[in-house]
C-alpha cells in the first residue's frame, strides 16, 4: 500500500507531466484516503487549479472553498 506522501507525490508528478485527468484522479484518491492529511490543502488547491484550467469554474470554486475551510 502506498503511503500518504507517495500518493501525493504521484499526483503532483502527473500534474507536472500535464496529465491533468490522471492527476485529478490521484489527488481525489489522496483526499479519499487522507481527508485530513498533511497534503489535503495542497490537493484541494491543485484540484481547484485543474478545474479552473478546464473551464469548470463551479467545481474550481468548490475546491477553493474547501481549501479555505
Amino acid at each position: 500500500t502506498r503511503s500518504e506522501k507517495e500518493i501525493y507525490t504521484a499526483a503532483y508528478d502527473l500534474l507536472n507531466q500535464r496529465d491533468y485527468d490522471a492527476a485529478m484522479n490521484e489527488f481525489k484518491n489522496y483526499l479519499n484516503r487522507f481527508p485530513s492529511g498533511q497534503y489535503a490543502s495542497n490537493s484541494c488547491y491543485w484540484l481547484g487549479k485543474i478545474a479552473n484550467q478546464n473551464g469548470d469554474y463551479e467545481q474550481a470554486k468548490s475546491w477553493f472553498a474547501k481549501l479555505i475551510s
